[in-house]
């Protein structure tokens, strides 16, 4: 005679009393939200002569804004003069 087949079953999850129980608060549980996509942001730098970059800077500061903002400006502007999409938001 076979031991096993005399020896009681053990419950697996789906037939323990508890599984149910689980079952249903998983249900009334709110899921997660899915985490934010972050973008990566690629940082673009302009080569150019120290001359340049100072008047870029008296430039800026002419006009009250940063660098980055006066060159994102300037982007937009030829953008739409040549007839182009105007960019995205930079940041």
């Amino acid at each position: 005679m076979d031991p096993r087949s005399t020896r009681e079953e053990h419950p697996t999850m789906s037939t323990h009393p508890a599984a149910a129980a689980l079952e249903e608060l998983s249900k009334r549980i709110e899921p997660k939200r899915p985490p934010k996509l972050r973008r990566r942001k690629t940082p673009v730098g302009v080569v150019s002569e120290p001359d340049w970059q100072d008047w870029l800077g008296r430039f800026a500061d002419a006009c009250h804004k940063s660098r980055q903002e006066l060159l994102s400006l300037a982007i937009q502007e030829l953008a739409t003069r040549v007839g182009f999409e105007p960019p995205p938001p930079r940041l």
